[in-house]
């Protein structure tokens, strides 16, 4: 026969044996700061999602976006801006040419932005900051498909596309937007002025009136494959095209008051294609990659002067500037683990 405190002591033991099950979950942290490094999470950011890459940089701390398109971190303007860790065509230009890969890329692609102040030297950035453009990966098991637009006024709206399929070791994922934006810039100066050798003084005034309309269209298309536990192949393509006509009016008042009218068009493309492999088990790690990149660019800066006073006939001048750009770089990297 069994006392009351047995039944109760073995019930207890019961208890206390049954499994339990605790979950935690928890967001990814918006910012992680590192030791060489500092990581701004905007996979999810709204900006992102219905901007360019400009538009994400300029909402970045430490990192600032000049109205023309400069970049400066901590107000340092030498910055060296990456993609996925590798220089490109795309944003190895000039200043003026790397803006415009900027706002030629779309923000929705972006996964995170590194901001390096103190780069060493395995980077080559010659004393200045690195910006790093770390662009999202699709590899989760399964299909996922995505679809997102915005719009606004003045006829400004982007819509787009992606998607990825993963049905087992292989993974393709792709996506395509396109993107009607624009800025306008309003500017005035006037500069009093006095030769000093001829005593003659004058005054000059200019207003500047700049509405910069774009039509962005851009393509992705990623194939990872498995070939074993601890092996892997990746291929990748992109393709941005760009083409904006800047409605450029500039009222210029000194001893003539006239108007110097510009309208463009401009156009650019880039295009990045690479080839990877990996390897990695418990000791070491291999990785190794083919990356070709090229930008081209048709900038016309050409521009009419139409008098008012003293009223004479306009005055054209024609300028044309193309660019092309072809960066081909092999990568690989290897690391054993120290027993």
């Amino acid at each position: 026969m069994y006392s009351p405190l047995l039944i109760i002591a073995v019930y207890a033991q019961q208890e206390a044996a049954a499994p339990q099950t605790v979950t935690v979950a928890a967001q990814k942290e918006a910012v992680v700061k590192k030791i060489d490094k500092t990581v701004y999470d905007v996979a999810n950011s709204a900006r992102a999602a219905n901007g360019s890459a400009q538009d994400v940089l300029q909402a970045t701390p430490e990192v600032s976006v000049s109205a023309d398109g400069k970049i400066a971190v901590k107000g340092n303007t030498q910055v060296t801006v990456l993609v996925d860790g590798k220089p490109t065509a795309i944003t190895s230009g000039s200043g003026d040419e790397t803006a415009l890969a900027l706002q030629t890329m779309s923000g929705a692609d972006i996964a995170s932005v590194e901001v390096i102040t103190n780069p060493s030297a395995a980077y080559h950035a010659n004393g200045g900051a690195i910006v790093n453009i770390v662009l999202k990966r699709n590899r989760k098991p399964g299909a996922h498909a995505q679809l997102k637009g915005s719009a606004s006024n003045a006829e400004l709206w982007n819509a787009g596309a992606d998607g990825d399929v993963t049905p087992g070791a292989l993974s393709v994922h792709g996506g395509a937007a396109v993107r009607h934006d624009g800025t306008r810039k309003i500017r005035e100066s006037a500069v009093h002025w006095l030769d000093p050798l001829s005593g003659q003084a004058g005054y000059t005034r200019q207003t500047s009136d700049v509405f910069v309309h774009r039509v962005v269209k851009s393509g992705s298309l990623g194939i990872d494959y498995a070939l074993n536990a601890t092996e892997s192949l990746t291929l990748s393509a992109r393709r941005n095209t760009r083409r904006s006509r800047p409605l450029f009016d500039v009222l210029n008042e000194g001893d003539s008051i006239y108007h110097r009218i510009s309208h463009g068009p401009n156009e650019q493309s880039d295009n990045s294609a690479s080839v990877g492999y990996s390897r990695q088990d418990g000791g070491t790690a291999l990785k190794a990659m083919l990356q070709h990149s090229d930008t081209v660019g048709l900038l016309d800066k050409s521009y009419s002067d139409v008098f008012i006073a003293p009223a004479r006939p306009a005055d054209y001048s024609h300028a044309l500037t193309r660019t092309a750009r072809h960066l081909t770089q092999p990568r690989w990297t290897g690391a054993a683990r120290r027993l």
